[in-house]
């Protein structure tokens, strides 16, 4: 346990740096570039590349760890042999990926933000030719540490980000003065191709002790079929996830010049804390959890109420501080340089309605990884399709009176009945048999974040209201600090489990 506590701890430091960074990252694209035309369509090359590695990084992440990790300590040569027959026909496959993206930019624009035009699409086009090769080089990153992973190594991942970033960070400061926009674009391709050299050197490290023979034929039919049948839900669950994260920018590709970049900026304030504590936490417990599920259902059972109860007493405070200083943390990290003051605005505005979501992400997140180590990995996809299917529709009726926070609103409402949803199937399938006490456990936080939210809100609208934006925020942060801490003990959560012993 002891062990587990420090590669958590160690995970979590990497990835606040990791994530840290990339968030900086972000904070100098708005600096320099603003809120315009040429944002809405760097963000919408980024996201068509990120939805395609995505997909095949969450498959390989949640298939690789159950088809590898309990052979490799018995036979590691053999399992080295199968990973590189599959990685041969994976890097082939993000190849072709990337070409496709590459000679055909104007298709996926046009099926993802069709309502894209003039300026914006035209640079969203050059963009996303230049940035189709980042799928390769993406994929042969996560695919070298998806298999350490596997190995119960999981620091690799945030030090290929953290590298990335930097690389990034370095030419945005470099080169801007002389290539603009392009500064951005070569940074994330030679960040992408340092992160997976990388992944590369380091797994080579790993595995170079084994001798392992490579076999005369360059792939191994009868894997892949393994692969592909062992992966093909989870495939599909992940490409739906991404749908419906990108439904939200084909909506906004409708919209006003703006919405899809304030979108965008929100969504990466949601994702902070999700990115650095909740999927790092539920990744690195998933070993276990499948672990227990097999040999011991009451731990398994103890193991989800658990990850479900401190991550909400860690994320609450921070979807408390999101809803109610959304525009105070908007202008503090963003409004500088070219960034604008309607960008503060329809940024806020979008921060607050996603923000209110975060309590129910974590419940999701840790459910579905539940479904996963019970091998059940149908019912993610079908709930995910769902989840896309509201997704859309609440998108369509919500943008037409509320414009871009009707897109974050609805996003919000598709992840509260993706939750409810996926505890009800679990429980009607007896794979959880601790419903009430997870129902208990949400209940109490819930009552517990109203109470602390129209406190602090009547605070800074009542004593604050005078205040700068950075008073009123070191000082709503402080109290909700004090509150969380005062009834830790009411809440369930054990402080003493986060000291780590020597």
């Amino acid at each position: 346990m002891a062990k587990l506590k420090i590669t958590l701890i160690v995970v979590l430091i990497l990835s606040l740096s990791s994530k840290g960074l990339g968030f900086f990252r972000d904070i100098l694209i708005t600096n320099y570039v603003g809120f315009n035309e040429k944002t809405d369509a760097i963000f919408v090359a980024i996201s068509i590349c990120t939805l395609l590695f995505s997909i095949f990084n969450t498959t390989i992440r949640t298939t690789f760890a159950p088809m590898f990790s309990a052979n490799f300590l018995q036979d590691p040569i053999t399992v080295i042999r199968e990973y590189k027959e599959i990685r041969r026909f994976l890097i082939l496959v993000m190849f072709v990926t990337s070409l496709l993206v590459f000679f055909f930019p104007g298709i996926f624009i046009k099926i993802i933000t069709p309502g894209l035009s003039g300026e914006t699409l035209t640079y969203a086009l050059i963009f996303l030719k230049y940035l189709s090769f980042i799928i390769f080089l993406y994929g042969v990153f996560f695919i070298s540490t998806g298999f350490l992973q596997s190995m119960n190594i999981f620091q690799t991942v945030e030090y290929g980000n953290l590298f990335n970033n930097m690389v990034i960070v370095t030419f945005i400061f470099l080169f801007y003065k002389h290539m603009g926009i392009n500064s951005v674009i070569f940074g994330l391709l030679f960040g992408a191709f340092i992160q997976a050299l990388y992944g590369q050197l380091r797994l080579h490290k790993r595995i170079k002790r084994y001798k392992v023979k490579n076999e005369k034929n360059l792939f191994n039919y009868h894997k892949i079929k393994q692969f592909i049948k062992n992966s093909q839900y989870i495939l599909f669950g992940s490409m739906v996830s991404q749908l419906t994260v990108l439904s939200d920018k084909f909506v906004a590709s409708f919209l006003n010049q703006g919405s899809i970049t304030a979108l965008h900026y929100s969504n990466v304030l949601k994702n902070l804390p999700l990115n650095i504590i909740v999927l790092v936490v539920t990744n690195i417990l998933f070993t276990n959890l499948s672990i227990y599920y097999v040999k011991n259902k009451e731990k398994f059972n103890f193991f989800i109420t658990e990850q479900i109860k401190y991550l909400l007493f860690l994320i609450s405070p921070i979807f408390i501080m999101m809803f109610v200083y959304s525009e105070e943390i908007v202008r503090l990290l963003y409004f500088r340089g070219a960034f604008t003051e309607r960008g503060v605005e329809m940024t806020s505005q979008a921060l607050m309605a996603y923000s209110a979501g975060l309590f129910f992400i974590v419940i999701k997140e840790v459910l579905t990884k539940v479904c996963y180590a019970a091998k059940n990995t149908k019912l993610p996809l079908l709930v995910s399709i769902l989840s896309l299917i509201i997704n859309l529709v609440f998108n369509f009726i919500l943008s037409y009176y509320f414009y871009h926070i009707g897109i974050a609103i609805a996003t919000t409402i598709s992840v509260i009945i993706n939750c409810f949803v996926l505890l009800y199937y679990l429980n009607k399938f007896n794979v959880i048999e601790n419903v009430k006490l997870i129902l208990v456990i949400t209940f109490k936080y819930s009552l517990m974040l109203l109470i602390t939210l129209v406190s602090i809100y009547s605070l800074k609208n009542t004593i604050l209201i005078n205040f700068s934006d950075r008073l009123n925020l070191l000082f709503g942060l402080g109290m909700i600090f004090i509150i969380y801490i005062s009834f830790h003990k009411k809440l369930g959560i054990d402080l003493k489990l986060l000291r780590v012993k020597r």
